[in-house]
């Protein structure tokens, strides 16, 4: 879940003891508070900090009848933090006349490796296919991929744009791009400025 959650326990019995209930969950969360109406008995708990959570729940009545254990435990996480992006092997802004080979580290608790995506885009709008090299790693902090772009170098000189676009499982996106420019054989322009310009004009 990408916002907090509350979680509501309802339970219907004609004779009702809170004492009788058992609820446990981790990490530990305060003493559930009941509301009666009649024989329907509920109890809400509000989970908002991020955090992997696991609830469970038993009751037994008074006749020794024990509720059905089915969809008494549930397990779930709330991650409220978007996912971390960076690049290497190329500085935004920058003209290059070497080797250039961007290296992409995506990270995030809750990510999967087809939830990145990754476009090479020229000044004038034309989208790049590139050769992608993707390796898992796990840093302690969370899982994540390292995604590289082998063939940069051989693309012709021209301005580049690269954007990095990711979305964990709780919906919290992140996006980053960087501008740079192939330049071995002359100059390379970037009318984007210009005709923004001319757009806001006319």
């Amino acid at each position: 879940y990408g916002c907090g959650v509350t979680a509501q326990i309802t339970v219907t019995e004609h004779n009702f003891r809170e004492d009788d209930f058992v609820f446990d969950s981790t990490p530990a969360a305060p003493k559930l508070a009941w509301k009666h109406e009649g024989d329907v008995h509920t109890a809400s708990m509000a989970f908002e900090s991020d955090n992997m959570y696991l609830i469970r729940c038993a009751y037994t009545d008074l006749a020794g009848n024990a509720a059905d254990e089915e969809g008494l435990t549930k397990e779930f996480v709330i991650d409220r933090t978007a996912p971390m992006l960076a690049i290497a092997g190329v500085t935004d802004g920058s003209a290059n006349s070497g080797e250039v080979t961007p290296v992409i580290t995506a990270l995030d608790l809750n990510l999967a490796s087809d939830a990145v995506e990754i476009s090479v885009v020229t000044g004038r709008g034309q989208l790049i296919e590139n050769t992608i090299d993707t390796a898992v790693i796990d840093d302690g902090s969370g899982v994540g991929y390292i995604f590289t772009l082998t063939d940069m170098t051989n693309k012709a000189d021209d301005i580049y744009y690269l954007t990095v676009t990711e979305c964990d499982k709780a919906g919290n996106d992140a996006t980053l791009t960087y501008r740079f420019s192939l330049n071995r054989n002359g100059s390379a322009y970037d009318f984007a400025d210009l005709i923004r310009l001319m757009e806001n004009q006319y």
